[in-house]
């Protein structure tokens, strides 16, 4: 909620092509992060810049969390519940070394 005040200060009504992640840089403020900017972001805050990492540590937190495969499935915009279940399978086959600075980012303790 502070992140959203702070980039729309006026609060609502905010227009609907405005974008959710902007760019606090110099000369950038108020602009959409591109790409390489969410991947300088997850690098710092991370320790990685792949930025699928994050799906990763997302699915892994709704597996913890008690979602179905389906609900999974839906959040992570798979077509096919096969797809859904071969990542979770190589989730589960691999620890996530983001899982836990991802929980700490988000303040999830």
């Amino acid at each position: 909620l502070a992140y959203l005040q702070r980039v729309y200060p006026s609060g609502p009504p905010v227009p609907a092509d405005a974008p959710v992640w902007v760019s606090f840089a110099p000369g950038r403020v108020g602009t959409a992060l591109t790409p390489r900017g969410v991947a300088y972001i997850c690098a710092q805050r991370l320790g990685t810049a792949k930025v699928h990492a994050l799906r990763h540590s997302f699915a892994h937190l709704m597996v913890q969390s008690g979602a179905t495969v389906t609900d999974i499935q839906r959040k992570l915009g798979h077509r096919s519940l096969q797809t859904t279940t071969v990542y979770l399978e190589a989730l589960a086959s691999a620890e996530n070394p983001y899982a836990a600075a991802l929980l700490a980012t988000l303040g999830v303790t």
